[in-house]
């Protein structure tokens, strides 16, 4: 219906009833009105229902929803544009892409000739550089499809591509096959090296089955060989058949953002040249009145010193100019950008301060005075895992973990009250009262980072810990049941030359540094579960491609099998399929992502080693070493040191002629089997140190963990 002023067309919305063909009553929501209204609000009856008050479903209750893509090619080609330009989502894809991946080698083959081909195939296939664009894809495509290529001549693998999921249909078997079958789509690239009569070009076409060539060239399907083609989909439940981009969570996010950033340049648009409202005229009775002339003649005058930048415009003096925009009104991106950048953070998983490349954990510069449980200051560098600290409230609490993190450049100097003064990471954080935001506590683990400080602002100290007197009537310093409160006198940067450290505190996570200043430790746990997640993904990896569809059929084809050892005992050999363990090597990558080799962990796991709860082997993976590795590996050194013994010391006087320097051999007075042990853990950590110690104790067979002799 058609209401108010001419051409206003209103469109009205009407719920009614339908019957149905089989009888059923359901409510519908319909559009009614006129033309314009027709087009602006016609939508398809899932739209209009899910309006309804009396209606409601997640898959269609926002817009962005119905904005969704449906279609997997063009959702892809979203997702890579995302990528592309979207310099958050971008940065934290490349760093899970990255960080997982490293050099590696492979364990657990004691046969050399079936080792040296295992070696040779993983050498041509070079798969170290690859990993991180195969790792995009599976991100961001929510697919991975590898194509292995096989050298006849030499039994291996020799190279590995990826296929383009847009043109690859996927059909599951349901309990049939553990892949889904998979029928290839030649892509625009292969229709346009078909379609080439360059020669280099034609070489290489010659190269592909002459069958599949035909099938591409006559738009037809060639199916995929499920030997040499892996399938990794990224699932969201176990009876998906097809992957799920990780930027399906960005949706929402992304959509809000360029909504928000079309505001942002319209406004910019309007504050460039924004409307200019001239009023004209005395409004007071009697006063003077533009006339028609008058009225062009000002906007001709305006007009010119438009494109004139010395003009001057002589008017009468109830001639006004006021400016019109919208900029105090509407949603900018810059008001918005935090809550965007945290929620796609938040969706991908990833903290902040990883994204950028700030310091893993916060630090304190050597030197600096952590409090022992008896109150004594000690350098934090000297400080061992098991010695007990103060924390924040005063009481003792034992050290986890202890590590050194490198030169940073920069450091933060806080000098507070009383002569206090430290150096420390800017993420570092601190138990503090801010004078210059709301005047609240900031309790627990709602703590502040150091470069969030500013001058009087106040560090805690525990009134139990407090014994200074006199600082009580310091400016400023004052105190509550709990803490003495210090004012801060100063915070700025500095150049940095020595290493940092920092330490992993058991219950509250607080110790106490510099005559009492409560501060927190490290963000552990949000690094070990970052780690996690990404030896998780980098584990798939490993097992469902790397062993399963390259290594397996390497050793089925050569029959590299194992004989049980039954046969080996009794030197006979019975073939039967239970008996057959193929030969595969295990992957050792020389960058560790464990998170479970911590103090505290391996400290529990001992004392249920002990009591003969858990396995040998159980604390040896907790300490990240293959016991039947390690076991191998130490009886093959005593093997080889008993075949070259140690040469024999030379006497006191043949160390050199009288007078000259002589620097003593620390390992000199050791055993003679435990001195290149020594040299091997001499840059280790004490953390290190403690558990290659347990594990060897173990491997040795001591008795002494059997009775419950710690000593």
């Amino acid at each position: 219906m058609k209401a108010g002023s001419k051409g206003t067309t209103l469109a009205v919305m009407s719920r009614g009833v339908v019957q149905t063909k089989k009888g059923a009553m359901r409510k519908t929501a319909a559009w009614v009105g006129g033309d314009a209204g027709a087009a602006t609000l016609g939508s398809t009856p899932a739209q209009s229902i899910s309006q309804s008050p009396l209606f409601y479903d997640y898959r269609y209750s926002t817009p962005d929803k119905f904005y969704f893509p449906r279609d997997r090619a063009m959702a892809n080609s979203i997702w890579r544009d995302i990528y592309r330009r979207d310099a958050t989502v971008a940065i934290a894809t490349d760093m899970y892409s990255e960080l997982p991946w490293s050099k590696f080698t492979l364990e657990g083959i004691d046969d050399g000739s079936i080792r040296k081909l295992y070696e040779d195939m993983f050498n041509a296939l070079n798969l170290v550089p690859k990993f991180t664009p195969f790792t995009k894809d599976y991100l961001i495509t929510g697919e991975l499809i590898l194509h292995a290529m096989f050298n006849t001549s030499k039994g291996y693998w020799q190279k590995v591509v990826s296929h383009n999921p847009d043109y690859i249909r996927v059909v599951g078997t349901g309990l049939a096959f553990d892949q889904p079958l998979m029928w290839m789509k030649a892509t625009p690239e292969i229709k346009r090296l078909l379609a080439s009569a360059d020669p280099r070009i034609r070489k290489v076409v010659d190269i592909l089955p002459r069958d599949m060539v035909n099938a591409f060239r006559g738009n037809r399907e060639v199916p995929l060989e499920p030997l040499n083609t892996t399938f990794l989909p990224r699932l969201n439940t176990s009876q998906e058949v097809r992957g799920t981009s990780i930027y399906t969570r960005l949706f929402r996010v992304n959509m809000y953002e360029d909504f928000t950033v079309n505001c942002s340049l319209a406004v910019s648009q309007r504050n460039a040249a924004p409307v200019r409202l001239i009023k004209v005229g005395d409004p007071n009775p009697g006063g003077w009145k533009p006339s028609s002339s008058d009225l062009e003649s000002l906007a001709e005058m305006f007009s010119l010193a438009e494109s004139d930048p010395f003009a001057a415009i002589l008017t009468h003096p109830w001639v006004t100019v006021e400016y019109v925009g919208v900029s105090d009104k509407a949603l900018l991106i810059s008001r918005e950008w935090d809550f965007i950048e945290r929620v796609k953070l938040l969706a991908l998983g990833v903290a902040k301060a990883f994204l950028v490349g700030e310091t893993s954990f916060a630090c304190f510069e050597r030197g600096t005075p952590v409090h022992l449980a008896n109150g004594a200051p000690v350098p934090i560098e000297s400080i061992a895992v098991g010695d007990s600290v103060l924390d924040h409230t005063g009481k003792p609490a034992k050290v986890t973990n202890m590590w050194c993190e490198g030169v940073p450049e920069k450091l933060l100097e806080i000098r507070a009250w009383g002569g206090r003064k430290f150096r420390v990471t800017h993420n570092h954080r601190f138990p503090a009262w801010i004078a210059h935001s709301t005047n609240t506590l900031s309790e627990g683990h709602n703590t502040v980072r150091a470069d969030q400080l500013q001058k009087d602002d106040c560090l805690k100290i525990p009134v139990a810990f407090h014994t200074n007197t006199d600082e009580e009537s310091g400016p400023k310093v004052w105190r509550d049941e709990e803490y003495m409160y210090i004012p801060i006198t100063s915070v700025q940067e500095v150049s940095n030359v020595e290493p940092v450290y920092n330490l992993e505190v058991e219950g509250n996570h607080t110790y106490l540094v510099c005559d009492g200043l409560a501060t927190h430790n490290s963000a552990v746990a949000g690094l070990q579960t970052l780690l996690q997640r990404l030896a998780s993904m980098r584990e798939m990896f490993e097992q469902e491609w790397m062993i399963r569809k390259l290594c397996e059929p390497i050793a089925k084809m050569h029959e590299f099998y194992e004989r049980p050892k039954s046969q080996l005992e009794h030197r006979i050999r019975v073939e039967r399929p239970e008996d057959r363990r193929l030969i595969v090597p295990k992957i050792k990558w020389s960058k560790s992502l464990d998170s479970t080799q911590d103090a505290n962990i391996l400290n529990i796991w001992q004392a249920l080693n002990e009591k003969g709860i858990i396995s040998d082997r159980t604390l040896a993976s907790g300490a990240g070493v293959d016991l039947e590795v390690e076991r191998r590996n130490r009886d093959e050194e005593q093997e080889y040191k008993e075949q070259h013994p140690a040469p024999v010391e030379a006497p006191a006087e043949a160390m050199g002629p009288p007078g000259a320097s002589f620097r003593p051999n620390p390992y000199r007075q050791m055993p003679k089997a435990r001195q290149v042990e020594r040299v091997k853990t001499a840059s280790l950590s004490t953390d290190q140190l403690q558990t290659l110690a347990r594990v060897e104790r173990i491997f040795a067979g001591d008795s002494d963990l059997l009775t419950g002799d710690r000593s």
